[in-house]
């Protein structure tokens, strides 16, 4: 079922001396922590336009980390900021991902120790309920979304990183089903970390980017799960407007530089039904992994990542609708690139993942 097929995987050298038709635009302003004591994990846009950020802040009194939530203005300004201590005055809080609710609040996904967490809170970061959601070992793969019902949806992985849980709840956070599958989540080195992504798709189902790309209905029943020949694991996935699907992560290169170039950045494209369509893999010689995928408003994508070479360093991939590259953006300073998202002004918010973060300005 999956023989290799030429036409449909394509390598996309991103040697430091390409030339591309567009230049990366320029960095408008950029933001970043003192390593020691705060490091924002996730970042999304605000109904105003503005930036919410979540992460840990270390209280170095007690020596414990507290959940962190950071409120921002659209040019990265603070507007507010709140840390949440988890466990009374023990244990440490941490959150994973943050995104804005329709009622102007924000929904959380975090942990304490082992335990995991979805965690709602009003505008000001107030929480307003908590709501357990099992054990996971480490900070990745924890997953929260509201759903078109204006419930939530969460995801994690195993403690061992074996399976992965599902887990739907209504607006006041109580637990309507749970569903659970096995996975290996653990492939090749350590490097390629389970951090997994979740969305709820137009028809009120689920696409989940994991050991496979797997879909579900919109009570987390198991529709089909699809591997794809060379690609290790996937960490992102995005609906398309075509109601497809495209993913990115990390993939071997097709033959014969597989063989010595096995971890690389990938982009896929799939149909409805889980398809492969073609399939970018991205090398400049250098071990890669993609690390999230957005879609942009003439069609094409954006993927943002990790190289290694020396250093380690955060890598902007900006794509036509076929995935051929149309810019490269590789940070100088040695980071690890976790995340990205277009901006409702046409510009690029690059989250490093840790205590940096910047936005380049808008295409011309």
């Amino acid at each position: 079922m999956y023989k290799r097929a030429a036409w449909l995987a394509a390598i996309m050298l991103l040697a430091a001396n390409s030339v591309f038709a567009t230049n990366p635009p320029p960095v408008q302003w950029e933001r970043q922590f003192a390593s020691y004591d705060t490091w924002v994990v996730h970042m999304s846009e605000t109904h105003d336009s503005g930036l919410v950020a979540a992460g840990m802040a270390t209280d170095t009194s007690m020596e414990l980390s507290k959940l962190y939530l950071l409120r921002m203005d659209g040019h990265g300004n603070t507007l507010w900021q709140k840390t949440l201590s988890m466990r009374s005055q023990t244990g440490s809080g941490f959150a994973g991902l943050v995104q804005q609710t329709r009622d102007g609040g924000f929904i959380v996904s975090g942990g304490e120790s082992a335990r995991t967490f979805v965690l709602k809170t009003d505008s000001l970061g107030n929480q307003l309920w908590k709501t357990a959601a099992g054990f996971e070992r480490g900070r990745t793969g924890a997953y929260v979304e509201q759903t078109q019902d204006g419930g939530y949806v969460f995801m994690r992985t195993g403690f061992r990183h074996d399976s992965l849980f599902l887990l739907k709840l209504d607006s006041p956070g109580s637990v309507v089903w749970r569903r659970s599958w096995k996975a290996a989540l653990r492939r090749g080195y350590e490097w390629i970390s389970p951090s997994l992504e979740l969305h709820q798709t137009s028809d009120g189902g689920y696409v989940i980017a994991a050991d496979s790309l797997r879909r579900t209905d919109s009570l987390g029943n198991r529709l089909w799960s699809r591997k794809y020949s060379d690609v290790w694991m996937l960490h992102s996935v995005q609906e398309t407007p075509d109601h497809g699907f495209v993913a990115t992560g990390t993939a071997r290169a097709p033959w014969p530089l597989g063989y010595t170039k096995p971890y690389n950045m990938v982009l896929l494209k799939a149909n409805s039904s889980g398809v492969l369509q073609w399939m970018r893999v991205f090398t400049d010689g250098k071990a890669s992994k993609g690390n999230c995928v957005a879609l942009t408003r003439d069609g094409g994508f954006l993927l943002a990542g990790t190289v290694q070479g020396g250093n380690v360093r955060g890598r902007v991939v900006r794509t036509d609708p076929q995935g051929n590259p149309i810019w490269v953006k590789t940070l100088d300073e040695p980071s690890e690139l976790d995340q990205v998202l277009q901006t409702s002004d046409g510009g690029y918010l690059l989250n490093e993942g840790d205590i940096y973060f910047c936005k380049l300005a808008p295409e011309e």
